[in-house]
């Protein structure tokens, strides 16, 4: 009798495997034509070493100028000494831009499509607009789940629709989320 086990971890695949099998390169399945990622080697699955994947933090702080804060700023740099150490041992991406707005700002950052192709060019989404982020876009999170099974967490404000459920963090692939 063969060991036949339910693998869930991919990206809630559900693909039954044979137990002595080693992954191959299918992936996960995918929705919306969104571009198919492989599911990750596992110890389980007998490899000699788990991939593992840097941690990723990412900060977006829109409606700021350039001097307004730590290493860059040749006043505030005493009083950011956490984002000062992120910035001299992280990546610094210096020539990027968010909107002017909270809305397309996080809109663009999360879906990695323009604010104006996604409908979300308003100046703020507030909780009582009828209106979100298409449901049919995938969201970073979601990418990173398929891709690599990370944990995804969010702190600050949403903004980018809250007027169902369909809508909110915990269904567009955070894990958790605090904030407003």
């Amino acid at each position: 009798m063969s060991d036949i086990r339910t693998d869930n971890r991919a990206a809630g695949t559900g693909v039954r495997t044979d137990a002595s099998a080693k992954p191959t390169a299918s992936a996960a399945p995918t929705h919306s034509g969104a571009p198919t990622i492989p599911a990750p080697c596992t110890i389980a699955w007998g490899c000699e070493q788990p991939e593992r994947f840097p941690n990723i933090v990412f900060l977006l702080i829109d409606d700021m100028g350039f001097n307004d804060m730590g290493y860059q700023s040749t006043d505030m740099e005493p009083f950011t000494p956490t984002m000062n150490n992120l910035a001299a041992e992280g990546i610094k991406l210096s020539n990027y831009y968010s909107q002017s707005a909270c809305t397309p700002s996080r809109a663009a950052l999360l879906t990695g499509v323009y604010p104006t192709s996604s409908g979300m060019f308003h100046s703020t989404v507030t909780s009582d607009t009828p209106i979100g982020v298409p449901l049919h876009l995938v969201m970073l999170p979601q990418y990173l789940k398929r891709a690599a099974n990370y944990s995804t967490h969010a702190v600050g404000k949403w903004d980018v629709g809250h007027f169902t459920d369909h809508f909110l963090p915990h269904n567009r692939g955070f894990d958790t989320f605090f904030g407003y």
